[in-house]
């Protein structure tokens, strides 16, 4: 439409749409002109010194079968290498739209603290 009319507008795509192909850009371009701004996807980042807790909270938060969530410091959870990925689902408005939250564990080792910042966008938490 913005087009046929000889309007060519300047939208900031963010990166995260550009990389994962054209469906999704079609997909955010198609609710860009929709009006749509709700974020039903949010990508949180858990950084911080190693066997602090990190990894206990992601198990809570997540309730993974076969992973007791321990939040007692007792300090039996594996280490964490790199990075682990969890994804989450929750209802994200009252008419059955879900939203995604992708938990991003960090390894607490000091040699990881330099890639952190690789991970970290305007729009994560």
């Amino acid at each position: 439409a913005c087009r046929e009319a000889g309007v060519h507008p300047v939208v900031d795509i963010p990166e995260e749409i550009l990389v994962q192909g054209a469906d999704k850009l079609r997909l955010y371009l198609d609710e860009l002109v929709k009006g749509v701004s709700a974020i039903s996807e949010l990508k949180v980042l858990m950084v911080g010194p190693q066997a602090v807790g990190k990894t206990s909270l992601a198990n809570a938060l997540t309730l993974e079968e076969g992973r007791k969530a321990k939040l007692t410091g007792e300090g039996n959870e594996r280490a964490t290498i790199s990075v682990d990925i969890r994804q989450l689902e929750f209802d994200a408005r009252e008419d059955g739209c879900t939203g995604k939250i992708s938990l991003w564990d960090f390894g607490g080792q000091q040699e990881y603290y330099m890639t952190h910042s690789l991970f970290i966008s305007s729009r994560s938490l």
